[in-house]
């Protein structure tokens, strides 16, 4: 959904009273840290971490419901908070579901993605392979910003039984996945030692409603050595 979609949506479901205007997250990514290479039976795995971060005006809201405990999956909907304390409520496609392979926790499908591209191409060579993502208040990253907490609001992701759930990053926090999480890695076993760009995309298929889409994503050059070492050559725009 489009922000001027979501402002409609907004505008219509408001009071008549008049137009207020919604506080709006701003989605980016922080500079990727933490490279290092695993290289278990038959496999070599670029691992680093990565954080996921709101420097917009309003919280990143999310609600998660399923009918019963037995559904798979949750419908998403966001929350936006609006200049004169209401909530406005919208549908979106996103959808989360229940991992237990360590985490234990309800997770977003598809609100990250990363990316290794050779450095002349942005043709991908290879995909991240975790795909869900349970985010809260993990670290400060610009609380200086307007409206943003000194200290975490949100700090959970469900339980299994759960049947709602919520979800959220506040203003100037970020949300880590440490280079050893489950998953955490890109499968470059196909690629030889040399050169590469890694990228790394917030809400990469437009699913959430934000006041900037154009700045969600960033990238880090990084050399591969024939000994399987990672240098860090270059670090791109990031939040």
């Amino acid at each position: 959904m489009t922000v001027a979609a979501a402002l409609a949506i907004t505008l219509v479901s408001l009071p008549s009273a008049g137009a207020v205007a919604p506080r709006l997250p701003d989605l980016g990514m922080a500079p990727l840290q933490d490279f290092r290479i695993e290289t278990p039976p038959g496999q070599r795995l670029l691992r680093f971490t990565a954080v996921v971060v709101n420097v917009g005006s309003g919280p990143f809201d999310l609600q998660g419901r399923r009918p019963k405990p037995t559904s798979p999956e949750m419908r998403v909907k966001q929350r936006l908070f609006n200049d004169d304390g209401t909530k406005t409520t919208l549908s979106t496609a996103a959808s989360m579901f229940y991992a237990g392979d360590g985490h234990d926790h309800w997770h977003v499908r598809d609100l990250q993605r990363y990316t290794i591209q050779s450095i002349n191409s942005e043709t991908d060579l290879g995909a991240g392979a975790k795909t869900g993502f349970c985010f809260f208040d993990g670290v400060p990253f610009r609380t200086s910003l307007p409206r943003a907490p000194k200290a975490p609001r949100y700090s959970s992701c469900g339980s299994q039984a759960s049947t709602t759930v919520s979800m959220g990053l506040s203003v100037g926090w970020g949300d880590i996945y440490q280079w050893n999480l489950a998953y955490q890695w890109i499968d470059i076993s196909a690629l030889p030692a040399g050169d590469y760009r890694v990228r790394a995309q917030a809400d990469p298929k437009g699913l959430f409603t934000e006041s900037n889409v154009n700045n969600n994503g960033t990238w880090t050059k990084i050399r591969i050595s024939p000994t399987n070492q990672v240098t860090v050559l270059e670090q791109g725009p990031s939040a």
